[in-house]
């Protein structure tokens, strides 16, 4: 449920004119450069916020691989230490060739949505937590969401305890400090490094209240009506060309009969 709030974050800085749906994502992060001896793929050039938002970058897991779990192989290709940050791990990726063309069709990608965590950074000059913690969910009344830790020694008060399958082997650790193997939940990948994809841990309460704060039906929502609006709107064709579903700004839209 992380994408939806950091979608919500992004939809914030549109309605205030600090961004743009349309502007190449990439030309708000010109620090980030390819590991040494790489090119970038130049049509990672084009690739749009909304495109990032709607999973139409260029990346997909499915054809290639999902380099937030790649870690150990992201810091060694790029220098840094392992496990790879979020930063790390967009160096890495700027020396592999996209999958497809930025907006010709959908591909669920993480990778995508830890870029938009790094634009907010940019564009607010505050951390994604520190940014998406004060100015979209204080004001929601969620106080105790918090981003999530990999390891169990970072666990946040009230954080249930994360168990693997019954008989699931173990996992080498992606920390080279933490010994190996390791249970899968804690250290088998950089949780970190999720931050604006995966990484928020939260009550049921909360994510309540933060449906509510969004939902069209609420008079004191979030964001403006015609935002909201266009955070659910279908994505023009070829996306998703003849499907009753889609994948919207952050969001999976589900058109059902019954529902009608």
């Amino acid at each position: 449920v992380s994408k939806p709030i950091t979608a919500v974050a992004v939809l914030k800085l549109v309605e205030e004119g600090r961004l743009s749906l349309d502007t190449p994502a990439f030309s708000l992060l010109d620090e980030f450069q390819p590991p040494a001896g790489k090119d970038p793929d130049p049509r990672i050039a084009t690739i749009t916020i909304r495109q990032l938002l709607q999973h139409a970058g260029g990346w997909d897991s499915a054809q290639s691989f999902d380099p937030m779990f790649r870690s150990s192989e992201a810091a060694q290709e790029v220098g840094a230490p392992a496990p790879a940050d979020c930063p790390t791990t967009i160096r890495y990726m700027l020396g592999q060739p996209l999958d497809f063309d930025p907006g010709s069709r959908y591909a669920y990608s993480n990778l995508g949505y830890c870029v938009l965590g790094r634009i907010i950074e940019e564009v607010t000059g505050e951390t994604y937590a520190d940014y998406v913690q004060h100015q979209v969910l204080a004001p929601m009344g969620i106080e105790r969401m918090h981003l999530g830790r990999s390891l169990l020694s970072g666990r946040q008060p009230g954080e249930v305890r994360y168990y693997d399958d019954e008989g699931a082997p173990l996992a080498p650790s992606v920390f080279p400090d933490q010994g190996s193997p390791t249970p899968w939940p804690y250290g088998g990948f950089h949780l970190e490094a999720m931050d604006a994809h995966g990484g928020w841990i939260g009550s049921a309460t909360d994510l309540g209240r933060f449906a509510w704060a969004v939902d069209q039906a609420n008079p004191t929502a979030a964001l403006k009506p015609a935002t909201l609006t266009l955070m659910l709107s279908r994505p023009p064709a070829p996306l998703w060309e003849g499907k009753s579903d889609y994948y919207a700004l952050g969001w999976r839209v589900l058109s059902s009969p019954e529902l009608k």
